[in-house]
């Protein structure tokens, strides 16, 4: 148990949500879904974690399966008997049947972002929607700062803090409609204010520290070395997207996918607001 990483620490302690905005974010992304699903719906969860966000579909009455291939994560995931648990990674999974919509939060960061996006999307029914938030790079890091920063977060951490390749906004936008990805909505999330007391939030560490004092004892141990990971200022931004499936376009023309409706927004302290809207 103490080699486990960061992200499995808090996941053994029972604290998900890790992704850029936490809940808020999630939120969000299951409003936009909403839209465009029903009860019944088929969705799958990539990298789905202890089972938050699944278990959250679930109730909304979509018929959740979830992918984690982390042994430790998925340990957790299997026990919410409301979604179909795999322990598996995306590559790896097939259906028989396709999907409606495919859900991930900060997970593609890791992958072959192309190869992953072109197997979302094989996974989905045409028009079939993509949900997805992630930290990326922006314009003010380096190709080579930004593979020194993935490593270093990985060895202090066990989990990067972003992609290995400095892949901005942009390029994602390009590999999104690349897949043949239509953007139906898009925004720019930052982490939201703390939405309980100081005294309710030591109170739940509490209650964690008495559960699984060894485990929450480690949580802070890494989070004493976050400081030790020098960040040039504004390196990282994160965006939660909604797109639909349709056919696979040009690697740089991003929007040619793109449905009439689009809709810009950005996210802040758990907020919606509309920046720009066209029809």
């Amino acid at each position: 148990m103490t080699d486990l990483a960061f992200h499995q620490l808090r996941g053994v302690i029972g604290e998900g949500d890790l992704h850029p905005g936490g809940v808020a974010t999630t939120e969000m992304l299951l409003a936009w879904l909403s839209r465009y699903l029903q009860e019944g719906s088929m969705v799958l969860e990539v990298g789905a974690g202890i089972g938050n966000t699944a278990t959250r579909m679930a109730d909304r009455g979509w018929s959740v399966v979830a992918l984690e291939p982390d042994p430790v994560l998925f340990g957790i995931l299997r026990t919410r008997r409301e979604v179909t648990a795999l322990n598996v990674d995306l590559l790896s999974h097939t259906a028989p049947d396709p999907y409606d919509a495919v859900v991930a939060e900060s997970v593609l960061f890791m992958t072959d972002l192309e190869r992953a996006l072109s197997h979302i999307h094989s996974l989905l029914r045409p028009g079939g929607a993509l949900a997805l938030v992630d930290a990326v790079w922006t314009e003010r890091v380096s190709p080579q700062a930004a593979v020194e920063i993935h490593e270093r977060s990985l060895r202090l951490f066990g989990i990067p803090v972003a992609s290995r390749r400095r892949l901005t906004w942009s390029d994602w936008r390009r590999a999104l409609g690349g897949a043949g990805f239509g953007e139906l909505q898009a925004a720019r999330v930052t982490q939201p204010q703390a939405s309980t007391s100081t005294f309710s939030r030591m109170l739940r560490f509490g209650w964690r520290l008495v559960r699984h004092p060894r485990q929450a004892l480690r949580t802070i141990e890494f989070r004493s070395k976050v400081h030790t990971l020098v960040l040039p200022e504004g390196a990282l931004e994160a965006w939660a997207y909604l797109g639909a499936s349709g056919p696979s376009q040009r690697a740089g023309d991003p929007g040619a996918a793109a449905p009439s409706r689009y809709a810009h927004q950005k996210v802040e302290s758990g907020q919606e607001s509309r920046a720009d809207a066209a029809t």
